[in-house]
């Protein structure tokens, strides 16, 4: 079964049965694929209960049934608007860019999901993970109540076939559904699959057996075949399975020696039961296992990529949050002064309509009564900048080739850090001194401009770049931004800090320098420009607590991927 096959069968399923799946989450980005995948689901709906759009930046209050201020104020009573989730009953809603929605947006959805267990009021969410980082995975609370996960990032529309299926067979599978049963002993292989699978979760096998009986009601059928059992729980076990080459057989019941070889060998003529159920048992759990293990790679071990959302700090991902009153994400209106940013309007008018009744009475008129306390002030959500700072060693005979791949490298970050506001800085380093040659900067222009002419060659003042970094670095810091050190260096200092050329105590300086002012403090990756792995190198790499990559042979491009897959490039 192709990619493309699994998420309209998919879409089938869930449009058919929302109250028993749940969902769908699609990772895919934006493209005639996904459009086609959407339309072929609208499809499948009928005409009064096409898909409901939902924007990512959707409000918790417009979810729920709330008061319409506007309205209420022209009007001069209360009126109240449907809330999305009113509106959905019994439709689908697709949300494209679900990663992207707030807590407790996902927690809302997540909770109406639970209380739309009706087959003619249910909600169906098609989840589109528009991500292309794996830092950004749509969290558990969410997921744990979506049966099915699709991928179609890597189809092109070649890939892209007609679905067989009709509006006859979807209500076909709402009317006979329940008249397909599954055996206790199916029931057990799949339980006994998804902990192979490293799956604990309930509501897993309870989706598998679902799944299973809706793919038998899809063929016209009324017995639940094996193949529907090991289809149903690819469906569902797809991106929720973790890799089990080394998990240990689910342990088996001990028997007595003389029971062994007493029950032996039975043969047809024995009429053993208990037996041949108990090998139909373990082949289908085999066969459940080998289903979801056949599937790509990418489409495995979901929960792992769960477990690394968020991680800043010295990881250097751009994926902390910062709360600001300038720009970012809406985030919860808080109460504040007019000097702290923009008035949120609906919220003032919220906070101030529940006193409007006793502040006319005493001012004996019906006019609209706001006060200071009233007054909400807009809050945002945004990542932290990431700061890129490259050190660059410009001494030497090959330091032409190296500032010529560094500036490469800055000019590729440079030209795709816009969107993510990142800055990108140089320290270039050579003779008796380190120089910035860059400051943090966005522009492009800018940093062709200042960087184009730096010279090279001479010592290796490597415990003053060491300095200047950590001062950069930290000045960045203070300003709210994730500093991150890209250091292009064979590692191999001769300028001690008080301009003398000495090898031996430039290098212990830089030691002790990178081990106090770098390491653990900010995230490094150490590009070694070394013609031939040399250990001096390797332990500079280590007292920078950095990411070490040998390339003597560095080119921008290498570089500057490296750097974006360890910022969280996106």
């Amino acid at each position: 079964m192709t990619a493309w096959e699994r998420a309209a069968l998919c879409a089938v399923l869930t449009t058919a049965c929302p109250h028993l799946f749940g969902g769908v989450l699609v990772r895919a980005g934006q493209g005639p694929v996904l459009k086609h995948w959407i339309e072929q689901l609208t499809d499948l709906c009928l005409p009064d209960a096409s898909p409901l759009v939902m924007p990512a930046t959707v409000s918790v209050d417009r979810l729920h049934r709330s008061l319409s201020v506007a309205r209420s104020l022209t009007e001069g009573r209360p009126i109240y608007q449907t809330g999305l989730l009113d509106d959905a009953q019994g439709r689908l809603i697709v949300v494209s860019g679900v990663e992207r929605l707030r807590r407790e947006v996902l927690t809302t959805l997540a909770v109406g999901l639970d209380e739309s267990r009706r087959a003619d009021a249910a909600i169906g969410l098609m989840a589109i993970d528009e991500s292309r980082d794996l830092s950004e995975a749509v969290p558990t609370v969410l997921t744990e109540r979506i049966a099915f996960r699709a991928d179609l990032n890597d189809l092109r529309m070649q890939d892209v076939s007609v679905v067989d299926w009709s509006r006859e067979d979807i209500e076909y599978i709402k009317t006979n559904m329940q008249a397909c049963s599954v055996t206790d002993e199916d029931l057990t292989s799949i339980a006994t699959a998804c902990l192979s699978l490293g799956v604990t979760s309930m509501r897993v096998p309870v989706f598998c057996m679902h799944a299973a009986r809706a793919l038998a009601a899809l063929d016209r059928r009324t017995k639940v075949m094996p193949e529907d059992i090991t289809v149903g729980c690819q469906l569902v076990l797809l991106g929720r399975g973790q890799a089990v080459a080394d998990a240990e057989p689910a342990p088996q019941p001990e028997q007595e020696p003389e029971a062994q070889s007493e029950t032996s060998e039975p043969t047809p003529e024995d009429g053993t039961p208990d037996a041949e159920g108990e090998g139909d048992s373990q082949s289908m759990e085999s066969k459940i296992i080998e289903a979801v293990m056949s599937a790509p790679v990418q489409m495995m071990s979901a929960p792992s990529r769960q477990n690394k959302r968020g991680k800043a700090g010295v990881s250097g991902r751009s994926g902390a949050h910062v709360l600001a009153f300038d720009r970012g994400r809406p985030d919860r209106p808080v109460r504040g002064q007019l000097d702290r940013g923009r008035v949120d309007v609906l919220a003032t008018l919220r906070a101030a309509a529940p006193m409007q009744t006793a502040r006319r009475a005493a001012a004996g008129d019906q006019g609209l009564k706001v006060r200071k306390p009233d007054l909400r002030i807009k809050r945002f959500k945004r990542r932290k900048q990431s700061s890129v700072i490259f050190v660059v060693d410009a001494s030497g005979s090959a330091a032409i080739h190296r500032m010529a791949e560094a500036k490469g490298a800055v000019e590729r970050l440079l030209s795709q850090c816009y969107a993510r506001r990142d800055l990108v800085s140089l320290i270039s380093f050579a003779g008796d001194h380190a120089n910035l040659a860059l400051p943090p900067s966005r522009s492009l222009v800018r940093a062709q401009r200042q960087i184009s002419d730096l010279a090279g060659g001479g010592a290796t003042p490597l415990a003053h770049a060491v300095v200047e970094a950590y001062k950069l670095a930290r000045s960045e810091q203070d300003r709210g931004r994730t500093p991150f050190l890209v250091f292009l260096t064979d590692g191999r200092g001769n300028i001690s800090l008080d301009g003398t050329a000495d090898r031996k105590q430039s290098a212990d300086q830089v030691s002790r320098l990178a081990r106090t002012l770098i390491k653990g403090q900010f995230a490094a990756v150490y590009f070694d420009t070394s013609r031939r792995p040399d250990p001096r190198a390797r332990q500079f790499g280590e007292d920078l607590g950095a990411q070490y990559q040998f390339l003597p042979n560095a080119d921008s491009e290498t570089v500057s991927r490296v750097v974006r897959q360890r910022i969280g490039s996106r």
